[in-house]
């Protein structure tokens, strides 16, 4: 309601992780349907997030809300061998990756005209010390035209594996070898 008539695009992130799985149930629970869910493929992904991907929108498909994929059309490796991989202190991947193929995916759709823009992502505390100093409304965090809104932030792991348990949600298979993060 406090962003409404500053954002022209409501979306829901989506990376195939258990956060994203878990934030797209609640969203879905309380947001209109006009608000699409947009999967940011990396090109990085692990095999069984699209696997995760597709099981989601098997799962809302009677609820007519839009999935959107947002790719960038250059292959990740082709950018590799030309800046580097992506790490922790070279961080290119987010902007060349997700953000701008999320602005284009909304634009092609007919969704965004290059205005500000709502977007609820699945960030929680534990994840790291910097996303532990995040607040639940972020103006700007990652992109001046967006409001990020982390209606699980302060979720432990715990919650959120007991949530998706208690709902009979998707979790990617990827958790299983140890992996504590996906998308």
């Amino acid at each position: 309601e406090r962003y409404k008539d500053q954002c022209d695009v409501v979306y829901i992130g989506f990376s195939g992780g258990k956060d994203s799985v878990a934030l797209l149930d609640l969203c879905d629970q309380v947001l209109p349907v006009e608000c699409p869910v947009i999967f940011s493929d990396t090109d990085m992904e692990l095999p069984d997030t699209y696997k995760v991907w597709q099981e989601v929108q098997d799962r809302y498909e009677g609820s007519k809300r839009r999935f959107l994929k947002a790719k960038n059309p250059v292959p990740a490796l082709e950018n590799w061998y030309k800046i580097g991989p992506p790490s922790r202190t070279i961080r290119w991947c987010c902007s060349v990756y997700k953000s701008s193929p999320v602005e284009k995916a909304l634009r092609d759709s007919g969704l965004s005209k290059f205005k500000r823009k709502l977007a609820y992502v699945g960030v929680r505390s534990d994840e790291s010390l910097t996303r532990a100093t995040y607040d639940e409304i972020g103006e700007g965090v990652k992109n001046a035209s967006q409001i990020n809104a982390m209606p699980i932030h302060s979720w432990g792991a715990h919650e959120l594996f007991l949530y998706l348990f208690k709902h009979n949600l998707t979790i990617n298979r990827a958790y299983r070898y140890g992996l504590p993060r996906i998308g």
